[in-house]
Formats: structure tokens, sequence, C-alpha cells
């Protein structure tokens, strides 16, 4: 069956695309091999094939996306990994225009109530209780915006772009020690770590920090690093209709090269002449050029010839990635009428957030219980149904109207992905000053993209950005640029 756009989103999500639209041979030449089917992945090989060169993709997972992972189970559409796409995301959007992909408005949520030193209540109130124990500019803060305000207030950085600088090194340490040295309150600094998108505060840069929290508020603002390029689509946000993996389905429905799922990576061998790719099935592709777009924890389990040394060795070898487990559970009654706070919930409890999504109908519909960091550990390493009864016991302990008024449908784990085994590239304390710069440097003829190797754009719209500059190094490198 030669895959189309039109039967492959029809069969999707159950497709894997495995053999592609081309008879596969033992061994296959082509000019360049993209390892990695996610954002990153799809977009340097369209690059590259747009001009002319012959790309093969592959992907060791069973079906493209990446990062961008769906479930749907009945009417349920469930995303687990990246979502939003911002007002300034070009290349996202443009890649959706090309592949006509809807966008839908931003998914809304309810209220987020908290449940906070032994107390639920309502989030107009977290000023006002004697749960919230923190002080002076903190205290009106609520737990889910903490670390955002204390960035706004504290950053060392007057722009997100500045993080690589030479002078901004003395700010690579300890996110949590930094904060401390703002004099944030230990109990602040506690609640921020709920929340904050970073495996541990202890492990993860401050310097890092500033510029990922910088991005999000800055990044294409007025006065801020914006420019032609990003200016494209609506000034408001976007989720893509019908699921994020939607979008790169039709990428890869509507692409000129092949895409090879479930053909994960052996080796790569490199010499002065051109590379030699091998799949674990023993499939051979030789080829000019070779991208990395797949995660460094991925990357490390490839056997590459020349080995890496010195600061690439390192950026791979202690490549930290951010755990995220997702509980996801249908609405069946109001509980919030029964306790009088908002459907959401922030905890300093085991499950840490639950956001209420609310669905086309208005009403909450789905409960989707997201766990970050070395938070989500404790579910990760249990069997699945234990980790579902572990959470949902917790949610009965933390909030007693929850009893009886949700249905568990499915979970997911970025750190038990094989493939991924993380959410997030997390840059530790001291690694920016050590090769932030030079992360993405290319290894003989293998470049590297991914959102470990972004500069300030953030979200999907950096993982596109990384694969545009991959294919770019190699174009200009064959004298197509």
């Amino acid at each position: 069956m030669s895959w189309t756009r039109r039967n492959l989103l029809a069969a999707f999500p159950a497709v894997a695309v495995a053999s592609g639209a081309k008879a596969v041979t033992r061994t296959t030449k082509v000019d360049v091999v993209v390892i990695g089917a996610g954002l990153a992945g799809l977009n340097a090989a369209l690059n590259l094939e747009d001009l002319g060169v012959r790309t093969l993709v592959l992907e060791a997972q069973a079906s493209p996306g990446g990062r961008l992972h769906t479930i749907r189970r009945g009417e349920h559409v469930m995303d687990c990994g990246a979502t939003t796409i911002g007002p300034e995301y070009g290349r996202i959007r443009s890649l959706a225009a090309r592949f006509d992909v809807p966008l839908a408005p931003p998914h809304r949520r309810g209220g987020m109530a908290w449940q906070i030193n032994g107390q639920l209540g309502a989030a107009k109130d977290w000023a006002t209780s004697p749960a919230n124990r923190t002080q002076g500019f903190e205290h009106p803060i609520p737990p889910v915006a903490l670390e955002p305000a204390a960035i706004t207030r504290f950053a060392k950085l007057s722009a997100p772009d500045e993080w690589r600088a030479p002078e901004a090194a003395a700010w690579d340490i300890p996110l949590d020690q930094f904060y401390r040295q703002c004099g944030l309150s230990d109990e602040a600094i506690r609640l921020i770590a709920i929340s904050s998108n970073c495996q541990d505060l202890s492990t993860t840069s401050a310097l890092f920090q500033m510029k990922e929290l910088l991005s999000l508020t800055t990044w294409g603002a007025a006065g801020g690093q914006k420019n032609s390029v990003y200016e494209a689509g609506a000034e408001d946000f976007h989720y893509i209709e019908g699921g994020s993996d939607r979008l790169p389905a039709a990428i890869v429905a509507g692409m000129k090269s092949e895409v090879r799922c479930s053909a994960p990576v052996a080796a790569i061998d490199m010499t002065a002449k051109g590379c030699t790719v091998t799949c674990a099935d023993g499939r051979r592709i030789t080829c000019q050029y070779v991208v990395s777009a797949v995660p460094l924890t991925a990357l490390s389990k490839i056997a590459i010839t020349p080995k890496p040394t010195g600061i690439r060795a390192e950026s791979i070898d202690q490549a930290l990635y951010m755990g995220t487990s997702h509980f996801f559970f249908e609405v069946l009654s109001p509980y919030w009428e029964k306790d009088g706070v908002d459907p959401g919930l922030i905890t300093d409890g085991s499950i840490e957030r639950v956001f209420a999504n609310i669905g086309k109908s208005g009403q909450v519909e789905m409960l989707d219980v997201w766990i970050n960091g070395s938070g989500a550990t404790r579910f990760d390493k249990l069997p699945a149904d234990e980790a579902v009864a572990a959470v949902t016991e917790e949610l009965y302990r933390l909030r007693p109207s929850l009893r009886g008024a949700i249905r568990f449908v499915a979970t997911y784990s970025w750190a038990n992905n094989p493939f991924v085994t993380g959410n997030k590239h997390i840059f530790q304390p001291g690694q920016v000053t050590r090769f932030g710069k030079q992360i993405a440097d290319p290894w003989h003829r293998l470049h590297f993209a991914g959102e470990h190797t972004r500069d300030i754009e953030p979200g999907m719209e950096a993982a596109a950005a990384t694969g545009e500059r991959a294919a770019f190094e190699i174009l200009e490198r064959m004298g197509k640029a």
C-alpha cells in the first residue's frame, strides 16, 4: 500500500509508517539520513527535500511525532506532550497551513483550587488563608504563579538571548540556590518545586530557567527579539484540532521523503567520504550527512564512529531529561459543587497538579493529573495498574468530593518511553557555561537538531527552528544554501 495524505490520516493513529511508499532494500543510498520523526527531524527533512536533497527519515517509535503524542479513547482526545501554538510560532503555523492541518482556539480549563498544608481552598481565598505560609511579595501570588513572578522580579538577564553570554555565567548555579540568594522564603521555594518545569530545583541551572521563562514572556514582544519570520499568524494562541499528533502525521503524508517508523538506529559510522547508518534490524543506509533529531538519551544508545569526545561526549553522557506523567480521568458529575471550590487543583501532595479541562460542551469533561520531575518517579516505578490505583486514592484523599465523580481513562509516562526517557532537556548547573554554545555544533558529518539545541524560541517552534538550522548547515556544506 502506498501511503497518501488521505489514507494515512484516515488510518491514524493506528498506522505505523514502517515501510513508507518505496520498497525496502538491504542497503539504501540517499544524501541525508534524519534520525527522529518529531517536529525537529521532520522540519529538517522538509527543508532538505525542498532544495532537492534526497532524504530518509528513521523513527524508532511506531508512529511519527516524537513528543507530540496523543491518546484517543472513544470520544476523548488527550495530548500528553507539546500542545500550545503561540501567536508568533511562524514555522509551526506555516507547517499547519502547508499540510492543511486545522488549528483550534485554546483549550479552556477550570480554575485551580489548592490543597496545601492540609487545607483545601478556592483560588480566591489563597491570599488570606492560614495555609498560605509564604512571605512578603510572595503572599498574594497563587502557588502556580510563584515561579514566573520570581523570575520576572529577580532575573539577571534583560533578554533571554543573553543566557549564553560570558557575563551571565555567575548565574549558572542550582535553581534553588538562586532563589535563596534572591530572598525567597523556604515555603515559596517548596511550592515552586511543585509546578516548575524541571526534574528538581537543585539539578537545574538558574541561568537556563531564566532563559526558559523569559522566552515565554518577552520572546517576540515589543522591544524583544522580533523579526518577520515569527510574525505569521493571529495574535492569540491555538491548538491543533483533533490532537497534536495530527500535525506530524500530515507532514509525513505530504512529504516526498520516505519515513520509516519502527526503525531504531544502532550505529552511525562516518569517514572522510560519507556515512553509513545501520538500523537495529541490520538494514544499512549510506549517505553524505546525518541529522540526529532525537533526545540525547536516545543518541547515547547509538554507536557513533568516530566516538564523540570532550564537550560533545559530555553533553550526551550527562544529559538530563525531565520526567512527566499524565493520568486522565473522565468527569461523571460536578464534584466542585459539593466542596464549593474550583474544579482544578494544585497540591503539595504527591500528585502535584490536576487540570480541569473544559470540553466542547462548555463543562469540565476531563481531569489531567500532571506530575513533573522527580515527583513522577515514584509512580513511574510502579506497574501501571498500581500507579493508577495510587493516584486515584490520592485524589480521593485530597478531595473527597471526587469519589464516585470520576473514572480513569488513560495514563502516559514520558520517563518510561524507552526512546525518549523524559519530556524536556534540562541544563544542569554549570552546563550552560560548559557547553551551552557548543551543544548544537556538528560532530564530523553528524549534525544536531531537537529542543536540547534550541536558542530562545519556546515550545514546538523551538523544535522546528532547530531542524531548519541543521538542514541549512548541511545545505551550506553541500553548496546548496
